[in-house]
């Protein structure tokens, strides 16, 4: 007997199509939520993208960041402790892209927001994922959040951008491995998570998250668990260790940026989450700098917000099975990526103000997350199927208002005077913003409207080292010496590492004529900072030519002119100076040929660079060695000028020195 065959059911054709069709609704979905997150995320960017400037410390970090221009840039980021932070991934991309765009601002915008947009389409996939309701919703919030601008539009955070990126990867991942298993896909985790943590630490929590997935979706955590995410617990305590010593080593110093006490720092941890759990509902007012807080410890009510917090997390423990397994999941998320800058570490921020914007970048996605899918299911419920269309238009008027503000926000990011404009609007007790508002003044010659605003930074933080350095720099433009002298000593006595202050210093005493004080001065910023040019140039002269006899050291005075002579680029000017000062050095330990050599060679620079006084000067001292004379010279600071004007000094050569 014949066999039957048995036929296939052939699905209908609507069916096929929903299965996997190249065209299907499904599959153009998929394609059509990321694009659109993109689309939206450029035109919410528009200002920061057309208009954004170099702001805060751009210039420190990119613009007059010697590494970054220079060939072996990379190997310094990776392999030394040079950089502000040990974040050589972050570097690595700034110092690419300086060879693309230079300084022109536009490029590095237009990258930070491709990554933040990047992030929003990551966090879409993370919570398609999880399962969670209004995936798209909570990403498009994401992407079009004012409190984001913070690290977008700033240049500088770059870090936040980019560590993002690789965070969410790191959880993607995780979240396979969690699903289905394969070290492949924990490798895939465990390699982002590196990457993330080498563009900013602040991603240190992860592993901590990690774990609350892995509860949230089976109500318990196992032996697996744990063991899977140790190795990431070390990585995460290896990064934040350099992490800190970088911060201490060169933001931080010996000051502690919280000197308040232990009481103050709790206190104020209870109160920072609901801060930005504020901002991320009504993100209005937003500031570079908020006013920083005065925490007072002896008031019962200044715990209040800490017990609250805990309050609240409490009762969603209790009902977990229940309704308080989504908002202890929101709320735990945002409360546990807070916490390394909640205060209890030492942070160079925290000088300036308790919370920041872009200190809760990667924090945000909990209480968005939490909002969007709660919203989009009461809605739901509410209005039931027929009111899809209702929902539709609520979401698309928040992302709507969302994105106006954060376009109107980046404006503030155009240039720094507008930036530190806007703060001091916002916070006009704000010591950074009075600083930094003084030097642009300084810049355009308006010295007393800068003095104003330095003497205000000052009043507003005694400890503020950088203003006290720059008033006395002021102070000197000024005629004031003794004024001068007063603020680079409180500079010092702030922040007694500040080899600037201490230049600046050793310069008011030897011109006033106080050159042993200067000689001890310089003698110090040299051992702390043995490769600053000025400084070895200086003391070099001192040595080599002071009139006091118990000053003069040749042999030293030759030792540090050739230093300084090595660090300084052949094409600079100021090498004709400093090759003086080696002539100088040389005469003085009575090698007159060598130094007859070095003056002529210092004197063709000057030629050169159109410095016909200067010339004269080295062609004379030339004469006098050739009839075995020593330099001998001393700098003096001139008086006062007259009534409205800045003194000038002394000579070309005092110029020199500074």
């Amino acid at each position: 007997m014949a066999r039957r065959l048995r036929r296939r059911p052939i699905a209908p054709p609507r069916e096929r199509k929903a299965c996997g069709h190249p065209m299907s609704r499904v599959g153009m979905r998929r394609m059509l939520i990321p694009l659109a997150i993109v689309a939206l995320t450029l035109a919410a960017y528009g200002s920061t993208i057309a208009r954004g400037g170099f702001v805060w410390d751009d210039d420190v970090l990119l613009t007059d960041n010697a590494a970054i221009k220079a060939g072996d840039g990379l190997r310094r980021f990776w392999f030394t402790s040079e950089a502000w932070d040990y974040l050589p991934v972050t570097w690595s991309t700034l110092w690419l892209e300086w060879r693309l765009w230079g300084d022109n601002p536009t490029g590095y915008h237009v990258t930070n927001v491709l990554m933040h947009a990047g992030s929003a389409v990551l966090l879409w996939a993370l919570l398609k994922q999880l399962k969670v309701p209004a995936a798209a919703l909570a990403a498009a919030i994401f992407a079009v959040h004012p409190v984001c601008v913070a690290s977008v539009a700033w240049i500088s955070e770059r870090k936040n951008t980019l560590s993002m990126v690789f965070y969410l990867l790191t959880l993607i991942a995780y979240v396979r491995f969690d699903e289905r298993g394969g070290w492949r896909w924990y490798a895939l985790a465990a390699g982002s998570f590196l990457v993330a943590l080498l563009s900013k630490a602040s991603v240190i929590m992860a592993p901590v998250i990690m774990l609350g997935i892995s509860w949230w979706r089976r109500g318990r955590l196992t032996r697996r668990d744990l063991l899977a995410t140790a190795p990431l617990f070390v990585l995460s305590a290896l990064l934040a260790v350099v992490t800190i010593w970088f911060q201490h080593h060169h933001a931080i110093g010996s000051i502690p940026t919280r000197p308040e006490g232990f009481l103050s720092r709790l206190a104020a941890a209870g109160m920072v989450p609901w801060f930005y759990l504020y901002k991320v509902l009504v993100p209005v007012n937003l500031s570079m700098i908020y006013p920083r807080w005065h925490v007072d410890v002896g008031s019962v009510l200044s715990y209040l917000p800490g017990i609250a917090l805990l309050g609240c997390l409490g009762v969603c423990w209790i009902y977990r099975r229940t309704w308080g397994r989504w908002p202890l999941a929101g709320l735990g998320c945002f409360v546990v990526v807070l916490f390394p800058v909640l205060g209890f570490f030492e942070m160079a921020f925290a000088r300036k103000s308790l919370v920041a914007d872009h200190l809760q970048y990667v924090a945000i996605i909990g209480p968005i997350t939490l909002v969007a899918a709660a919203g989009w299911t009461i809605g739901k419920r509410l209005t039931g199927e027929g009111g899809r269309a209702a929902r539709f238009i609520v979401a698309g008027s928040l992302l709507a208002t969302l994105s106006v503000l954060t376009f109107m926000q980046g404006f503030v990011f155009t240039s720094a005077e507008a930036m530190w404009t806007d703060v001091l609007k916002k916070n006009p007790d704000c010591p950074e913003a009075h600083y930094e508002i003084a030097l642009r003044l300084t810049d355009e010659g308006r010295l007393q409207e800068a003095l104003d605003h330095y003497l205000k930074a000052i009043a507003l933080r005694a400890d503020y080292s950088e203003a006290h350095n720059n008033l006395g720099d002021l102070y000197i433009r000024l005629g004031d010496i003794p004024h001068a002298g007063y603020h680079f000593a409180m500079a010092i006595r702030y922040t007694p590492g500040n080899y600037r202050a201490r230049f600046n210093l050793a310069l008011t005493q030897y011109r006033v004529g106080a050159t042993h004080a200067a000689a001890e001065n310089l003698r110090r910023v040299v051992a702390g900072s043995p490769d600053y040019p000025p400084a070895l140039n200086t003391l070099a002269k001192i040595l080599a030519a002071d009139p006091d006899e118990g000053l003069r050291n040749g042999p030293d005075a030759v030792s540090l002119a050739r230093r300084a002579c090595r660090l300084t680029a052949p094409t600079d000017p100021i090498l004709a100076d400093r090759m003086n000062t080696l002539a100088m050095a040389y005469a003085e330990s009575g090698q007159f040929d060598l130094a007859i050599q070095t003056a002529q060679t210092a004197a063709e620079i000057a030629r050169n660079t159109g410095d016909e006084n200067f010339e004269k000067e080295i062609l004379w001292r030339i004469e006098q060695y050739k009839e075995g004379k020593p330099a001998r010279i001393r700098i003096a600071w001139p008086g006062p000028p007259a009534s409205g004007q800045a003194s000038q000094p002394a000579s070309d050569q005092a110029q020199r020195d500074r």
